[in-house]
């Protein structure tokens, strides 16, 4: 596990592309929500895989690859060459490797108006003037561990943490909404780009491995080859619950729909599977931190691009060497049922859970 920048092979790794705690034995019960929430989305393989990196894979890909924008209508793509074998890789080919799934058309972006009113909607407590202001330190310790998660994985960038990027609210925004986010092609212009920009220091190696391993078949990764992966660590859940603390009153965990519906599941996979039999007050009070308060969102606009933005929605060429991973199962998003009595039901639930 590595934790600040080091040299393997000549080429420089920046802290950068973090594998994220997705596992709840370590984690406080107040982030076993979204952390399963995480898991279970579209992005979860992206935030966690690999563990294992071969140095020599890498620097092979990232010294071969040349990037091609695709100009103002055209897809983005790379080409590395690997023993005298050039592969390419589409927008198409990261998401299969990456298990994102393939939908017939993709949010290129959601507007500002749609950003911020995310952010309310999660009680984001700082000023939402601009949109390339907002700051991790504003949201309570649950959303502000979600956006972590993704900024550290997907952000290109290897410092200045607490701030939320514009692609980190966009995906967000994908996975609380419902919306089609194309990651894929996200993923390949910062590789592209920060690759043009400098062959001595590697940004996203565990992407680089990912796709490497997807497009070149049958290569092991040699021990002696093997090269830390950065991991965020456990603390940050203390860190995170220390800040809460200081702050005082946090507001209310509030939670989007699809949210709401991935806790209702769980709650009712628990129940059959360990039925409760201890009375609980309907009254009793649940607390993590400040009040729990359910709060569906509204359905947003979607951007359906045409066939003109350069959005590939074909297959992996068969010549990538890639094969179409099973989609990552959504959260349902029926709406949040609201009456009194369904309302005290799942509190008791959700009490007995957290105590």
């Amino acid at each position: 596990m590595a934790s600040t920048a080091f040299v393997s092979s000549g080429l420089e790794f920046v802290p950068n592309n973090y594998a994220v705690p997705l596992n709840n034995v370590n984690a406080p019960e107040a982030f076993h929500l979204l952390q399963n929430f995480l898991a279970q989305s579209p992005i979860g393989r992206a935030l966690v895989e690999p563990e294992k990196l071969s140095v020599l894979q890498i620097k092979s890909f990232w010294e071969t690859g040349v990037y091609d924008d695709g100009g103002d209508s055209g897809t983005p793509s790379i080409v590395f060459e690997f023993q005298e074998t050039e592969y390419v890789i589409t927008p198409g080919t990261v998401r299969a490797a990456m298990g994102f799934g393939e939908h017939n058309a993709y949010t290129i972006a959601v507007g500002d108006a749609d950003l911020l009113r995310m952010m309310r909607e999660i009680a984001y407590g700082g000023s939402l003037t601009k949109i390339g202001q907002l700051k991790r330190p504003f949201l309570r310790k649950e959303w502000s561990f979600f956006f972590d998660c993704i900024t550290r994985t997907f952000g290109k960038k290897c410092t200045n943490w607490d701030a939320i990027p514009t692609d980190s609210l966009q995906i967000g925004y994908s996975l609380l909404y419902g919306t089609h986010f194309d990651s894929g092609r996200l993923v390949l212009i910062n590789l592209g780009e920060k690759m043009t920009e400098n062959r001595g220091v590697v940004y996203f190696a565990r992407f680089c491995q990912l796709l490497f391993s997807a497009c070149v078949s049958g290569v092991e990764i040699i021990d002696v080859d093997v090269i830390p992966c950065f991991k965020l660590h456990k603390h940050i859940f203390s860190d995170l619950i220390n800040k809460d603390v200081k702050k005082g009153n946090v507001g209310d965990l509030l939670m989007p729909a699809l949210v709401q519906q991935f806790l209702d599941d769980s709650i009712q996979v628990e129940q059959q599977q360990e039925p409760v039999n201890i009375e609980v007050s309907p009254t009793q009070p649940i607390r993590t931190g400040g009040r729990i308060k359910h709060r569906a969102f509204k359905p947003a606009k979607i951007i359906k691009p045409s066939t003109e933005v350069g959005v590939s929605n074909s297959s992996v060429p068969k010549s990538v060497g890639t094969s179409k991973k099973s989609r990552a199962k959504r959260p349902r998003s029926d709406d949040v049922e609201d009456s009194e009595t369904l309302h005290h039901r799942r509190r008791r639930l959700m009490f007995l859970k957290l105590n």
